[in-house]
């Protein structure tokens, strides 16, 4: 058996390596949280005046549509908009526009091959 001394400097030591990993982790960002989170937001795409349908949820007859990150129902308004509908995919607006959730490509650099 170890002396007295000798276990409580054994027990100070590993209490204060424990300490100075844990201030460590908490120092370090976690990579897979969203920007948000980290009090940080993506404001490109509200800031330029674009909806972007970032996805749908549909259960029963509720839907809600995720636009530019927030939630939204059918008659709640986004950017002034009223939405008129909201699809498995897509989302009508009272101004006439149409938001897909799957953008396709229009322009392309290089070859394509056929």
């Amino acid at each position: 058996m170890l002396p007295v001394k000798t276990s409580y400097l054994y027990l100070i030591g590993s209490l204060l390596v424990l300490s100075l990993t844990t201030a460590e982790a908490a120092a370090l960002k976690d990579p897979t949280r969203p920007a948000a989170y980290a009090g940080q937001q993506h404001t490109e795409s509200i800031e330029s005046g674009d909806l972007v349908l970032n996805s749908v949820v549909k259960a029963g007859r509720d839907a809600i549509a995720v636009i530019n990150n927030n939630m939204y129902k059918v008659g709640a308004r986004v950017q002034g908009v009223r939405i008129k509908y909201i699809g498995d995919s897509y989302v009508k607006l009272a101004d006439g526009r149409q938001l897909n959730l799957f953008q396709s490509v229009k322009n392309s650099k290089g070859n394509i091959p056929k």
